[in-house]
């Protein structure tokens, strides 16, 4: 089984962060948020590599690496622009 077919779906789904009592939600789909195959296999590469190095007669040993993902990063900084500015006016008109 390739990574991405598990990894697409749950990358597709909405982010929801949950501040000053509230829930906002953010679709994946508006940040362009997507698994990036090739660095994660550079990154799993040079995991391998290093444990190789360290013990260079080992038998294979399983390693682990966080997925590589791409956004984009000024729509992220717009939603939560957007979160702190909505959290501002809440908490300026109740206090």
């Amino acid at each position: 089984m390739k990574l991405r077919t598990v990894a697409n779906p749950v990358l597709a789904k909405d982010i929801r962060l949950e501040a000053g009592g509230r829930t906002f939600r953010l679709k994946t789909r508006s940040i362009r948020l997507k698994y990036d195959a090739r660095r994660s296999a550079v990154r799993a590469y040079k995991a391998g590599a290093a444990v190789t190095a360290i013990s260079p007669g080992a038998a294979s040993v399983p390693v682990s690496t966080s997925l590589a993902v791409t956004y984009r990063a000024d729509s992220l900084d717009a939603f939560l622009q957007d979160v702190d500015r909505r959290l501002h006016v809440r908490t300026a008109a109740s206090g």
